[in-house]
């Protein structure tokens, strides 16, 4: 597999997330979004692991999504923010719940993520609770896949593993004429 093809799975899942974001549909944005950022994180893991971690989702965070954005948050409130929307269709999860992560509150199109914050901060709920932009966090996610893909080309032994593996696991659909 090349890097055309995985630059094709992943616009496809940006066009998609496109989508749905101009649709207002701001939960399933989320979902699209942290899945991608799940799907990037298992390409990018260790040769040695066979199975995606959260480390592996922070460690794609804090390299490829993080660095140059304007989130507020840190890579492990993202985590607990898609086991939270992933799992269950809300802010809070497990990590938030035991104080190792804050909950994200979002901000979509119009509103002020700035705003929302010092709302945050007002209420004394800075300890819990970080805002961010839906829209931003798609900017972060869309420079991070750049980010993420000009280090493959940097790095042809990392390139090796990431393309073997997509070669290997992505999803292949099966062309309806032979079926």
């Amino acid at each position: 597999m090349s890097k055309s093809t995985i630059k094709h799975h992943l616009s496809e899942l940006i066009i998609v997330i496109k989508y749905t974001l101009d649709s207002k549909k701001h939960l399933p944005t989320l979902i699209l979004i942290y899945s991608t950022i799940d799907i990037l994180s298992w390409l990018n893991r260790p040769a040695s692991n066979p199975d995606v971690t959260k480390n592996d989702f922070i460690s794609w965070a804090n390299q490829y999504l993080l660095p140059g954005s304007t989130l507020m948050c840190s890579s492990i409130d993202l985590y607990a923010a898609r086991c939270g929307i992933v799992h269950s269709y809300q802010a809070e999860s497990k990590l938030s719940r035991e104080g190792k992560a804050k909950q994200i509150w979002y901000a979509w199109g119009k509103g002020d993520v700035t705003r929302l914050m010092t709302k945050i901060h007002q209420a004394k709920l800075n300890g819990i609770a970080v805002a961010v932009h839906v829209e931003e966090l798609f900017k972060a996610l869309e420079q991070g896949i750049s980010n993420f893909l000009t280090s493959i080309d940097a790095d042809p032994a990392h390139a090796m593993i990431v393309y073997e593996r997509a070669e290997k696991k992505f999803f292949s659909n099966i062309p309806h004429e032979i079926l």
